[in-house]
């Protein structure tokens, strides 16, 4: 009866172990693929990633960056989809993790950069660059 027992336990915990483990494996091949340039399938795996752990702060970052990359080659109409999706992503990477300066920072600078109907916010941009310079130096 254990061994059945701990058969079933196995086959329960097994599947959601394996994807907690491909989360990582997916954000490498979006890492990859944004290194090569190809923002497109770079934006899949990470969104992939984000899906199997979306509490991934550094996941969620990395989807935006892709998204405003992809942003950055399209055409009108595609880049301000995008552009949501870029200003979406970077603030859930913010409001997951406030430490994730990298995304604080990004996140100020498509404030600045973004027209006001693609939700850009030069009050909103001060107030993130503001949080930054409170920072303490880095050792």
């Amino acid at each position: 009866m254990r061994r059945v027992l701990l058969a079933l336990g196995c086959l329960l915990v097994w599947p959601a172990m394996a994807e907690k483990a491909a989360a990582p494996s997916r954000f490498e091949v979006g890492r990859e693929a944004y290194d090569r340039g190809d923002y497109a399938a770079a934006a899949e795996a990470f969104a992939a990633a984000v899906s199997l752990a979306p509490s991934d702060d550094v996941a969620v970052y990395w989807l935006g960056k892709a998204y405003g990359r992809q942003a950055e080659r399209a055409g009108w109409f595609e880049a301000m989809r995008l552009a949501r999706l870029t200003r979406q992503s970077l603030e859930r990477a913010v409001a997951l993790n406030p430490e994730n300066l990298e995304a604080v920072r990004d996140l100020a600078r498509y404030y600045d950069e973004a027209p006001g109907f693609l939700g850009g916010d030069a009050s909103r941009a001060a107030e993130l660059r503001s949080r930054l310079s409170k920072r303490p130096p880095a050792p």
